[in-house]
Formats: C-alpha cells, structure tokens, sequence
C-alpha cells in the first residue's frame, strides 16, 4: 500500500513539473513568436471539406497559386511590399483558382484574404514555427471548413528543399542568427513528447 502510494506521489510530481515545464516551453515559444512574426507572411489554403476530393483540390490549388506568386511577385521584395501586391493581384489569385476548379468539375466560391490572427506551433519539413500570432494570405475554398495546407511566403521558406536553405532564407528575410537557427532545428519539446510517453509507460508497467 505505502508502495502505491509513494508512487502515485511520485506521478503527481512528474505531472506537476510536467505541466511547469510546458507552461515555459509555451511561454518561451510566444516570446520568440512575437519577434519573429513581423518578419513573416504564412500562407495557407483552405480546403472546402475533408474529403479526399477536396483536399487533393486544395493541393492543386496552392500549387498554381505559389507557382504564380513565386514567377510574378516583385524581386527581393520586404514583406510589406509583397503584402501589397498580393492585394493588387487578389482577383487574378482568385480567378487563377477558380478556374482551376472549375476545370476539374467543381465550383466554390474562392477567396484572397490578408489575415492576422493566432496559431499553435507547426511543422512542415524541417521548418517549424512556435504558437503565437502572424500575418497570413489564406486563400479559403468554399467555406474553408477542411484541413489547410500551409507554408511561410515571405522570406520564401515554402520551396525550401534543406533546413541550411531555409536558413538562409530566413535570414535574408531579416531572421537574425538565433532565429533562423531555432525554427530549422529539431525541437526539444518533440524529443520531450516522446520522452514522456516512454515515461508514462513505465509508470503505467509498474501500476499494472
């Protein structure tokens, strides 16, 4: 009995330094959130649903529409000016889409919208970006109710093939050393999610 009850002390401590250490995590998450995040654009493209149809839609879409920004957009632009000119272009973007989908039999409303609002951490490739609050150009397909596909279009991050590209990318993008640095990395709070649930595990093995 003493024996389950040191152990069950001993899981409510875990927990306890647990949750002190994400608390911390996140906090210094949202604090490298907030000086990164004038610097960036994200991208995202919302699909009409969750079906496969829609989501394979989706991807056709961000396709075209990246392809078309990357080739049209204003060389070496600052995020404000590439801001701008993709308010310019929103009917050509929008119309570009829609054409897309109607040439594959389907006919949502697409729209162009310059956003700021908040989003958890993400990870897509090597690149991953801490929760907290950005700009975004969110193309919404339909009533935008399925998953999103996203990527960072200013500094240009979406066609980063390498962690050292988008590196580089990043700090031409105005990311100084320590910054570009952490979001190409491997995070630790991924090695600790895992570490934790070997952790949980073993608690569970000694319960049981």
């Amino acid at each position: 009995m003493k024996y389950k009850i040191s152990l069950s002390l001993s899981a409510l401590c875990f927990f306890m330094a647990f949750l002190l250490l994400l608390s911390s995590r996140m906090a210094a998450q949202e604090k490298l959130a907030a000086s990164i995040s004038p610097k960036i654009l994200r991208f995202h493209v919302l699909a009409e649903d969750n079906s496969p149809r829609n989501q394979e839609l989706k991807l056709e879409v961000k396709t075209l529409l990246l392809s078309y920004i990357q080739e049209h957009s204003p060389k070496n632009a600052g995020k404000e000016e590439l801001s701008r000119w993709l308010l310019d272009e929103k009917e050509v973007l929008e119309q570009l889409a829609s054409k897309q989908l109607l040439s594959k039999g389907a006919d949502p409303a697409v729209t162009l919208q310059l956003t700021r609002d908040y989003f958890p951490a993400k990870t897509y490739g090597s690149i991953t970006f801490p929760n907290g609050t950005y700009d975004a150009l969110r193309i919404v397909i339909g009533n935008g109710s399925g998953k999103n596909w996203w990527c960072v279009v200013f500094p240009t991050l979406c066609t980063a093939a390498t962690s050292d590209e988008a590196e580089l990318q990043a700090a031409a993008g105005g990311f100084d050393e320590d910054e570009a640095a952490w979001i190409t990395e491997e995070q630790p709070e991924y090695r600790l999610r895992f570490k934790t649930l070997e952790w949980l595990q073993k608690l569970k093995e000694l319960f049981s």
